[in-house]
């Protein structure tokens, strides 16, 4: 038996080797079942001969691939994604894969990405035919999500990296009601990801009639009420669909940081491993963290205080950062020609600040 984190329940339990197949054999209604002992006890009843209400144990029983068993010493990186119906989660996840695929393919990183679960696998071959095609993605219809398990060998400065891409339906996180399915996932993620288009915020006005403040700081509320998870949690906020943030008055720092970072700004030209430092990585990485502050006061400067002071009060650190999937707008769900690896803006800023903030214990 090997301890390894399981990718679909995300627990790090001890997985079982049967005959040559590895499983996951996680009690999942873990917490039912030590609650159901409790008032056995606290009544007086033996539990050798009460079977009332008895709750039998749900085992995760996921089967997992012998390659990704082989990753158990290198460092996972969760990646779950929160936001909206429509902000361009499904579309920044693909498009982010697909860049990493090209940042090996044409040499930016020295090493190479391989997927290590069946879902990787069918979604490394489905990425092409869309992006080639020039339409974007369907929206996610999974509630309870399969992760895209990568292998990826040599991230300058931090060495071989096994990240876990998550995507669930931007309807979770509408109403409080809705968010239980993902909650199981959200609370074991030491960062979670808010991606939010503030464009759409502001022209998507719904019923409820809300300023798109509201509707930001809403989106908090509602993660914050109905996912119990670790007071060490850290919070990275995407500003997705970042080529319209110059209509509505973002600061001009970072529209010039964003237009600026095609797929060549990663190309860090010293040669590093995990055991070594690198002094390109460690300034772009600063570099990040100069954005971050920008946005943060432009946010402060238009009326999100709120905001921020609740997202402050609840993550041991919040960031943000800007990113454009498309390099442009798309016109019914189309673009007007296939997209290019040089078209996504800032595209690996968010995976380089969830590798910073899950390994930084690993590598520095």
């Amino acid at each position: 038996m090997k301890k390894i984190l399981c990718p679909i329940c995300l627990s790090s339990k001890y997985i079982k080797k049967i005959d040559s197949d590895y499983i996951c054999k996680n009690i999942l209604n873990r917490e039912v079942i030590i609650k159901q002992k409790k008032r056995k006890t606290n009544s007086g009843s033996s539990n050798n001969t009460d079977n009332t209400d008895t709750v039998n144990k749900e085992y995760c029983n996921t089967k997992l691939m012998p390659r990704y068993v082989e990753t158990t010493k290198m460092h996972k990186v969760i990646i779950f994604i929160v936001g909206y119906r429509n902000h361009g989660k499904t579309v920044y996840n693909d498009i982010m894969m697909a860049s990493i695929k090209n940042i090996y393919k044409n040499e930016i990183w020295d090493g190479y990405a391989q997927f290590v679960n069946q879902k990787a696998e069918e979604h490394y071959s489905e990425i092409p035919k869309w992006i080639l095609n020039g339409h974007c993605p369907p929206s996610t219809q999974i509630k309870d999500p399969v992760p895209i398990v990568y292998r990826m060998h040599n991230v300058p400065m931090f060495g071989d990296i096994v990240p876990m891409f998550y995507d669930v339906k931007g309807e979770l996180f509408e109403k409080l009601e809705k968010i239980s399915p993902g909650a199981k996932y959200l609370a074991k993620s030491p960062v979670v990801l808010f991606l939010v288009s503030l464009k759409d915020l502001i022209e998507n006005n719904n019923d409820d009639e809300l300023e798109w403040q509201d509707k930001l700081h809403r989106l908090l509320q509602i993660f914050d009420l109905g996912v119990c998870r670790s007071t060490k949690q850290e919070l990275v906020v995407i500003l997705s669909k970042g080529d319209k943030l110059f209509d509505i008055g973002m600061d001009q720092k970072v529209i010039d940081y964003l237009n600026e970072g095609d797929i060549d700004v990663y190309k860090f030209d010293d040669k590093t491993n995990k055991k070594k430092t690198s002094k390109n990585v460690l300034q772009y990485i600063e570099n990040m963290k100069n954005i971050s502050k920008i946005i943060r006061n432009w946010l402060i400067e238009n009326k999100c205080k709120e905001f921020i002071n609740h997202a402050d009060s609840v993550f041991k650190n919040v960031e943000f950062c800007i990113v454009s999937s498309l390099g442009s707008d798309p016109i019914d769900n189309k673009m007007h020609r296939e997209i290019r690896p040089n078209d996504p803006k800032r595209i690996l800023d968010p995976f380089l600040w969830m590798i910073e903030k899950q390994a930084r214990k690993s590598f520095f």
